[in-house]
């Protein structure tokens, strides 16, 4: 089963913290001295793990670079003449691009549109929604998920 881990977590920082795809390996139901807990074993997708420092810290670069950077924000995605929107998250973000996750099957070179589900999350320069196009849709692996990217078309 697919999730987003916040890992290592920063309690030091209120919000806005990346969060990375993981997925379960395993789950086993453990007798501790408190009582019967689930202890939870997850693998972290390897493309999807934040970058660090060479002190092991997690690196908060701001997303203003040219490069896309992994986070997961949600986002609000829907083709061009629907009203309806469908929930998702980002895998990683640049200033015209991005990629988010999906059961919903797109193709390269529809026109969708994007909002931030909060905007003021949002990494591009307008909280509004955006128009945008299919560019490219990959599988995940082991998964009936779809990675998704999408170039901004500039207003």
């Amino acid at each position: 089963m697919p999730l987003w881990v916040t890992f290592p977590y920063d309690p030091a920082l209120p919000e806005g913290q990346p969060e990375v795809l993981a997925r379960v390996l395993r789950c086993e139901d453990v007798q501790e001295t408190s009582g019967r807990v689930t202890t939870v074993a997850v693998h972290f997708e390897s493309a999807l793990r934040p970058a660090r420092t060479a002190t092991g810290k997690l690196q908060r670069d701001s997303v203003s670079s040219k490069a896309s950077r992994p986070v997961a924000i949600p986002i609000r995605v829907r083709p061009e003449r629907v009203p309806w929107f469908e929930e998702a998250m980002t895998l990683d973000v640049s200033p015209d691009t991005l990629r988010f996750v999906t059961n919903r099957i797109y193709s390269p070179g529809e026109a969708l549109r994007i909002s931030f589900a909060v905007p003021e999350s949002s990494p591009w320069r307008d909280g509004t929604e955006q128009a945008a196009r299919v560019i490219q849709v990959d599988p995940l692996p082991e998964s009936s998920s779809l990675a998704v990217t999408v170039k901004r078309i500039s207003a």
